[in-house]
């Protein structure tokens, strides 16, 4: 089964001319947004022209495998969405090596145990939680939950989400089943210097970072800044700046 690079190439490029316009620099494809649709609508063309079966599920996730397979097979491809002005690879490197996978078994004549999928809202930026379209597919999150979601617009995640296939009455239903899958594969872009300054073109995740994050408040007095004495100051900047160092301090040691 031979793997054509110019194909993958011709993906990226193809999914990154789907950007809003207005962004100095990068791409956006929001959810649900006419950029994203547009890109959607090349991987699901893309898909079919591959002899491929099409779902979306209620969740907004598209589905993509050879017609008639209905064994345990692999998932594999990540996202389309991005973050204001994102890179061109991020989430797409995954989409199109999945579907170039699928277009190689379909020009070699082979079957095989993969199913592509592209989950909806997975940077968070449109509805303020990322994840939305795993989340509701596996379960995590409620058809409550995402009414209670919003965009910039005021819409929720189903009202947004119901031109493209997001249904609260089919969420159950469609459930993800683990019975269907014999695991996920993601191929993703290297998004920091480690594998680029070792030479190494390929690695395996094994572990990723967790991130917490907080609102903290500092305080101080405001004062003269003409007659306060240095010792009598109470400068919260002062006192943020220090706690910032001291924090990028205990990173690297």
């Amino acid at each position: 089964m031979a793997i054509e690079n110019e194909r993958i190439a011709r993906d990226i490029e193809a999914i990154a001319a789907c950007s809003e316009e207005g962004a100095a620099v990068g791409y956006s494809r929001p959810t649900f947004s006419a950029a994203w649709q547009q890109a959607r609508s090349y991987v699901i063309s893309e898909l079919q022209r591959a002899g491929c079966a099409v779902h979306v599920d209620a969740a907004g996730n598209v589905h993509g495998r050879q017609v008639g397979w209905e064994e345990p097979r692999f998932l594999s491809g990540s996202h389309i969405d991005s973050v204001p002005t994102g890179g061109k690879f991020d989430g797409v490197a995954g989409v199109a090596a999945a579907l170039e996978v699928l277009r190689a078994a379909r020009d070699a004549g082979e079957r095989v145990p993969l199913e592509l999928i592209v989950f909806a809202e997975e940077e968070g930026t449109t509805f303020n939680l990322g994840m939305l379209g795993s989340r509701a597919w596996t379960g995590s999150l409620r058809a409550e939950q995402l009414r209670e979601l919003r965009n910039a617009r005021g819409e929720s995640y189903l009202e947004a989400g119901a031109p493209y296939g997001v249904d609260a009455a089919r969420l159950e239903a469609e459930r993800f089943s683990a019975r269907a899958y014999r695991g996920l594969i993601e191929v993703h872009v290297e998004q920091g210097l480690g594998l680029w300054e070792a030479g190494i073109p390929v690695a395996l995740v094994t572990a990723i970072n967790g991130r917490r994050q907080y609102v903290v408040k500092v305080t101080g007095d405001a004062n003269h800044a003409g007659s306060t004495e240095m010792r009598h100051r109470r400068d919260a900047l002062a006192a943020a700046a220090e706690m910032v160092g001291a924090l990028e301090l205990l990173a690297h040691d």
